[in-house]
């Protein structure tokens, strides 16, 4: 990985300016209204998390980039349908980042790293690492019952209906088979997801 992505810098011609202002655009455009959660706002959140990951991991500038592209483009899927969004995000993605310059084995990268947040998240490299951790930074912040309580909104707008006690059931399922990879998302992180976590629970022998 690191000899390609050396062998790619010689020919740094990502416009990737131009490239986020359009998967922006097309997010708030074209996104069904019912994504609560997964809104163009959360592919601006995720952009700004890899930002954060990236400088605390030492990344270097054209892999941040990579990962930030990665992370406007993660959620376009969802255009095209609720189930599979990460493929047909890399769908997507090959017709739209060529107009920008990014070339076919950066487009091939960019993919991985899109693939790699499909649940359950299997990163392969450390640029995945990290876009699977900011994909789901909110786990370990103060935000999480916010953000819990859209995606369960969002689910039901599309099918997925849950009780309270069911609820809680699967959030607490998913946090304890959730790990965070990066060095830092791990430290900074895992303390107050634990603590959702503990919460969780209580609430459950509450409802049991």
């Amino acid at each position: 990985m690191q000899t390609l992505i050396t062998i790619l810098k010689k020919w740094k011609v990502m416009n990737y300016k131009a490239a986020k202002d359009k998967f922006i655009s097309v997010l708030n455009e074209r996104l069904p209204k019912t994504l609560y959660y997964h809104g163009a706002h959360h592919a601006i959140h995720v952009k700004n998390y890899v930002e954060y990951l990236c400088n605390k991991e030492s990344l270097p500038e054209y892999e941040t980039t990579l990962i930030k592209t990665a992370a406007l483009a993660h959620d376009l899927g969802f255009i095209v349908s609720y189930t599979d969004n990460e493929k047909f995000a890399c769908i997507e993605i090959k017709k739209m980042l060529p107009q920008f310059n990014y070339s076919e084995v950066e487009v091939s990268l960019i993919c991985k790293m899109i693939m790699a947040t499909k649940m359950p998240q299997k990163p392969e490299c450390r640029l995945s690492e990290i876009l699977c951790d900011a994909d789901l930074f909110y786990l370990g912040t103060s935000a999480y019952k916010r953000q819990s309580q859209q995606l369960r909104k969002e689910m039901s707008e599309h099918g997925l209906e849950f009780t309270d006690t069911e609820w809680i059931k699967l959030q607490i399922n998913f946090l304890e088979g959730h790990e965070y990879f990066t060095k830092t998302a791990s430290e900074e992180l895992t303390d107050i997801k634990n603590r959702v976590l503990t919460k969780l629970k209580s609430l459950l022998e509450g409802n049991s």
